[in-house]
């Protein structure tokens, strides 16, 4: 009955978000919302949600966003020998992915 977390590296959102864009090769933006607006967004889309809406990212996700929480995988690489993927083994991976998809998508497959 043991539990682990399985994760990769721990960056932080920028991080994440620019890591995703270079593999993309789309634009990095410099700008980051202050702590204050995703607070007040959160707080926003919670009033939507409560109203039946369905906003893009949920009201806990974007409340969330604000804070560095991180989490480790120590215990399964200690006891279980997991490996995690690079930041850049990841996003390779996802940014392959994405290209094989839009082009069978691209080809009328579901």
């Amino acid at each position: 009955g043991e539990r682990y977390i399985l994760g990769g590296p721990s960056v932080t959102h920028r991080e994440l978000a620019e890591a995703f864009a270079r593999g993309f090769g789309v634009p990095v933006t410099s700008r980051g919302a202050p702590s204050w607006l995703l607070a007040f967004l959160g707080g926003a889309f919670l009033a939507y949600e409560r109203l039946g809406g369905r906003p893009p990212i949920s009201a806990a996700e974007l409340r969330l966003a604000r804070y560095r929480i991180y989490h480790t995988s120590e215990k399964a690489v200690r006891e279980l020998g997991y490996r995690s993927r690079t930041l850049q083994e990841i996003v390779d991976r996802v940014v392959q992915y994405q290209q094989v998809n839009a082009s069978q998508n691209k080809k009328g497959r579901p």
